[in-house]
């Protein structure tokens, strides 16, 4: 079960625990005041999940966190890179020395007043407990304004007490990260396994009265593959079935050389359904 699934029964079950990042009681109320927001985002359904293997973050006995190495060079390419999805949740399970789980999830956006911007805000899932750092990552994507090498975006807290006390750096390693996984998302080297929705998962996450279920798929990301694809031998163009589909914003080579950024939409619209997709993506 994902981790956006697991959240969202907890909150339907009133089982859920925010545990919010800040012991001041105001930022307690304010966050409180912030989760029925959030959680109507998370049950949007247009959401595309994401559960990201071997992204490289680790956790230590003490709890710290430590995040892979991302060159500024990479982050430049990313920083060109489109959002692939309008409403996106990636989640990356940690490896830590302790015994219960711990899930690093990310809700993410386009912002509603600059489309050359992403939003994420940054969460912990660990058993029936959410928690919650009042935080807002403010990222640029496709080149747009405000594409910072170093700290990649913006970072806005509602939480006062928690910008004075702690070192925000973290959350610039993640919107770094993020910026990676885009990128490489937007990748075309790209192998997909379908995976059947299971009766009790489809009636746990959509009612028979909602939406049907979509199907899992596994997506497996090579950085350096480069898949063939198959063309009509009479024309050169892709030969792919005529059906409604989502297609991912990325970034497409033409024969000249040169490289244009694809919006994503919806291709063939009406033509069968399209639903968002759940996705497991290994490294």
């Amino acid at each position: 079960m994902s981790a956006r699934v697991h959240v969202l029964n907890l909150h339907a079950d009133a089982a859920l625990e925010l545990e919010p990042a800040t012991s001041k009681p105001a930022e307690i109320r304010a966050a409180k005041r912030c989760l029925p927001k959030l959680m109507a985002d998370l049950a949007h359904p247009d959401v595309f999940e994401f559960a990201w293997k071997g992204a490289g973050i680790e956790m230590d006995g003490n709890a710290r966190t430590y995040y892979p190495n991302i060159s500024a060079e990479e982050i430049a390419e990313a920083s060109l890179c489109p959002l692939p999805h309008e409403r996106m949740w990636v989640e990356i399970e940690v490896p830590t020395p302790f015994r219960t789980a711990v899930r690093y999830v990310w809700p993410i956006q386009r912002h509603k007043e600059d489309l050359t911007k992403f939003t994420a805000h940054p969460l912990v899932v660990r058993d029936n407990s959410l928690v919650y750092f009042g935080a807002t990552l403010v990222v640029p994507v496709g080149g747009g304004p405000g594409c910072d090498r170093e700290t990649g975006g913006v970072v806005h807290s509602k939480f006062a007490s928690y910008a004075r006390t702690k070192d925000m750096t973290e959350f610039h390693a993640q919107i770094r990260l993020l910026q990676r996984f885009f990128r490489i998302l937007t990748l075309p080297g790209v192998e997909v396994d379908e995976v059947a929705p299971t009766s009790m998962g489809s009636a746990t996450r959509f009612p028979q009265d909602s939406m049907s279920a979509p199907s899992r798929r596994i997506v497996t990301i090579d950085e350096r593959a480069i898949r063939p694809e198959k063309r009509d031998p009479a024309d050169g163009h892709l030969c792919e079935p005529r059906r409604e589909h989502h297609r991912r914003a990325h970034l497409r080579r033409l024969p000249s050389g040169r490289t244009v950024p694809i919006r994503n939409c919806i291709v063939n619209r009406g033509v069968g359904t399209a639903q968002p997709q759940s996705f497991l993506v290994k490294r």
